[in-house]
């Protein structure tokens, strides 16, 4: 039974309207495959219960659990992770949603190889240049993928990794998932897949816009200071060039320290010069390129980097590739 095999879990907060959609998408492709799914709502004070109830009714293998206070997000990730019971457990969020070709090869890589630990898929297929692979090294794993793993849609977990996961040690860091899955990594034997040909995809919702935290303040606070802080945080067994080259690819990855994405920041407003000199020494961890342009962008008149973008963007790819500015690395 594949539910037995695996779950789906999925944190929610005040997002109805999201979820909604997620599971008109996501729904239909779970009962083909007999998948139950489960819902932990952190005391949402919207409408949320009632998408649940609506979808409930129509799909009887949902289980939503409601916390009876509001938690922090790292606290909400670990309640819903440890709410199912089967092998394996899938922490899909509210923002992404499964495609049945991606499902359909996970649960046939599981029931053929049960012993796994750990399966990683693609996001928006994204990651072209690292081929699939059984990884067995924590510091390899994490100098390819870690930047990847970010992102909590993409990890397939092993219900005894899961319980042995120390989220309390991370109740303080941006990216709990992230460093308690490699601290549980670097202490253990085990044995990991990457599927580069599947991937988990970004809900693009017809009618409405959800603001991405890349667009506001938090692209520095939370895209370099945080970042920067919870790879550090990360046992000292890890090398620091592994480290450095996750937090690099990172800021290509989130598309926020491409150089195109340092002048979005600074036409949103959002990177000052009094901003780069607060984050500066993160900012020097994650870019790939001369901090000097940093430096420079954040004092650059943002009307005249509004022309200059609208004009860029027109322009053929093979031109603005020179520069480093590419439509798509936004």
């Amino acid at each position: 039974m594949n539910m037995d095999l695996l779950s789906i879990v999925i944190p929610t907060y005040n997002n109805s309207k999201f979820l909604d959609y997620l599971l008109e998408l996501q729904l239909p492709i779970i009962e083909k495959y007999k998948i139950k799914l489960y819902i932990c709502d952190n005391k949402c004070t919207d409408n949320t219960s009632e998408v649940i109830t609506k979808w409930s009714k129509k799909y009887p293998f949902i289980d939503c659990r409601i916390n009876d206070i509001h938690l922090s997000v790292q606290k909400n990730i670990e309640q819903a992770i440890n709410l199912p019971s089967s092998k394996y457990v899938w922490l899909l969020g509210d923002r992404y949603y499964i495609p049945d070709g991606t499902i359909k090869y996970v649960l046939d890589s599981l029931n053929t190889e049960p012993s796994k630990d750990l399966l990683i898929v693609n996001l928006e297929n994204l990651i072209n240049n690292t081929p699939s692979f059984n990884y067995d090294n924590s510091e390899v794993l994490l100098s390819d993928l870690g930047h990847l793993m970010t992102c909590i849609a993409v990890s397939i977990i092993n219900i005894k990794a899961i319980k042995k996961l120390k989220f309390k040690d991370y109740y303080d860091s941006a990216f709990p998932h992230f460093c308690t899955l490699f601290e549980y990594l670097n202490s253990n034997n085990f044995n990991a897949l990457w599927v580069s040909e599947f991937s988990v995809k970004a809900i693009s919702h017809p009618n409405l816009n959800r603001k991405n935290w890349s667009h506001d303040e938090r692209a520095l606070s939370l895209g370099a200071k945080d970042w920067v802080t919870s790879v550090f945080s990360l046992s000292s067994d890890y090398s620091y060039d592994s480290k450095i080259k996750c937090i690099k690819k990172f800021g290509v990855l989130s598309k926020l320290f491409t150089f195109r994405g340092i002048v979005l920041m600074r036409m949103r407003g959002n990177l000052t010069y009094s901003t780069y000199k607060k984050y500066s020494r993160e900012i020097s961890l994650v870019v790939n390129y001369s901090e000097v342009i940093v430096v420079l962008m954040s004092v650059f008149p943002r009307s005249i980097l509004k022309f200059l973008y609208a004009l860029l963007s027109i322009m053929p790819k093979k031109i603005t590739q020179k520069i480093g500015f590419v439509n798509g690395n936004e």
